[in-house]
C-alpha cells in the first residue's frame, strides 16, 4: 500500500491494488486540505488554490462513476465508515 510520502513523490499512475480510498482521503485531509497553494503568473498576478472537504469526490473523478447528483458528504462518510471502497 502506498504511503503519504509515496503519494507526494509518485511520478506514474499507481496500480489500483496499491491504493485505497481511505489512503487517498487521509492524504487529502493531512496534506492538501491544510495548505493554500499560491501560483505566481508571468503577468504578476497570483492564483490561490485552497481545497474544501467536498472536493475529494471531484479530485478523484468519482462523480463520473457515481453520477453528478451523488453527494460528496455521503462519499466522505462512506470512506470514513468503510462502506465506500474501490470494490
Amino acid at each position: 500500500m502506498l504511503t503519504q510520502n509515496d503519494l507526494l513523490s509518485i511520478n506514474s499512475i499507481s496500480n489500483i491494488s496499491d491504493v485505497s480510498l481511505i489512503s487517498y482521503k487521509k492524504f487529502f485531509d493531512d496534506i492538501l486540505f491544510k495548505r493554500l497553494f499560491i501560483y505566481s503568473l508571468e503577468n504578476g498576478s497570483e492564483v490561490k488554490l485552497a481545497f474544501q472537504e467536498t472536493y475529494l469526490l471531484h479530485i478523484l473523478g468519482i462523480q463520473h462513476i457515481l453520477g453528478r447528483n451523488y453527494k460528496s458528504t455521503k462519499f466522505n462518510d462512506g470512506i470514513n465508515f468503510g462502506t465506500m471502497t474501490f470494490e
